[in-house]
């Protein structure tokens, strides 16, 4: 909530003060009422003040009470503020009992004086607590949204230097795939780089949303299995088998590609025992799974991309992904999104 919001908010609530006003101003005069047997003028005289000086209360509080914005928030001095509007609150009560004094000379000043400044008190210390209470809340909210803001820019941030790290490694085979088609003199050469060209405009694009239709991640998965289906051949079998009622469905763009990524990455690929990634879907999950085939010497791997995703889901969704090893497979589950569910 920006600064004008947070100004309207007070603004919407006049009709409430001015009601809560009058309550307690017929509350704090009721146990006088039976204590003295007051008349109705002297009653009236008693709500009026209590009613004049809740409203004072109110509206000092409201008007002394630092305005929170994106940039500030004046925490620390806070308290001290509570213990200026109580001073203040003393003072101004003592003007209302010489008023009733004048009022109504039959009580004697020292007794109503204590009775009304602790009656006084009760009221100050209740609607400034409330008040420093919603405020300390609201800052909170301010706080936390900003953080949360920074923690997405960071990972976003985090999420272009992994496209940036991957991309020239797979880059490079791509274009030794290439050469080596172009040579042979392979027809299946031009539909390679129209592949290549679709997958890098996507990857190398700056306008990508923090979400994506899980169709549109299916478009750049089949490109990027187009791609390395070229190199490895018989060696390598995804297979997709995701029914059309999920297309729609909301995903982390990227997340699929890495994933199919990280297993060929991590594991052997030989025509003679191909390596199947088997993407599905069960119950309320997308799996990504393949058998353990690991290489015999392999880069050693700081988890990024894994680590990359599971962050995004936590972020985005406040959800978290499984990831299943043993040593025949390794399994990652993603939880599905409908965008009804994150609007």
């Amino acid at each position: 909530m920006q600064r004008k919001e947070y100004k309207r908010l007070l603004k919407k609530a006049d009709l409430v003060i001015v009601i809560s006003s009058i309550c307690i101003g017929i509350l704090s005069s009721i146990p006088k009422l039976f204590r003295l047997h007051m008349l109705l003028g002297e009653l009236v005289i008693d709500i009026s003040i209590f009613t004049g000086f809740t409203l004072y209360v109110w509206y000092f509080n409201l008007k002394t009470l630092p305005t929170p914005s994106d940039d500030h928030y004046q925490i620390s001095g806070i308290y001290k503020k509570f213990v200026q509007t109580i001073l203040f609150g003393s003072v101004v009560m003592a003007l209302f009992v010489t008023i009733h004094q004048l009022l109504l000379p039959k009580y004697p000043l020292a007794s109503m004086m204590g009775m009304y400044e602790f009656r006084g008190l009760i009221i100050n210390i209740t609607i400034g607590l409330f008040l420093y209470y919603f405020y300390q809340s609201h800052v909170t909210g301010m706080i936390s949204a900003k953080l949360e803001t920074i923690k997405m820019d960071h990972l976003n941030a985090r999420f272009e230097l992994l496209k940036q790290q991957v991309n020239p490694h797979f880059l490079f085979n791509s274009l030794s795939t290439l050469k080596s088609m172009v040579d042979a003199g392979e027809k299946q050469a031009s539909e390679f780089i129209d592949q290549l060209s679709c997958f890098y405009r996507y990857s190398l694009e700056d306008t990508h949303p923090n979400l994506t239709r899980l169709r549109q991640e299916l478009e750049l998965l089949n490109s990027y299995i187009y791609l390395l289906k070229t190199r490895y051949g018989q060696g390598l079998n995804v297979q997709l088998m995701i029914a059309d009622t999920y297309h729609e469905t909301i995903i982390p763009p990227f997340t699929l590609q890495l994933l199919v990524e990280n297993a060929v990455k991590h594991n052997t690929i030989v025509v003679n025992n191909p390596l199947i990634v088997k993407i599905y879907i069960e119950e309320d999950y997308l799996i990504v799974q393949n058998p353990v085939m690991p290489r015999r010497s392999v880069e050693a791997s700081a988890h990024i991309g894994l680590n990359n995703i599971r962050e995004r889901y936590q972020n985005l969704f406040k959800a978290s992904i499984e990831v299943e090893s043993s040593p025949s497979y390794f399994t990652i589950k993603l939880p599905i999104i409908h965008e009804y569910n994150n609007h």
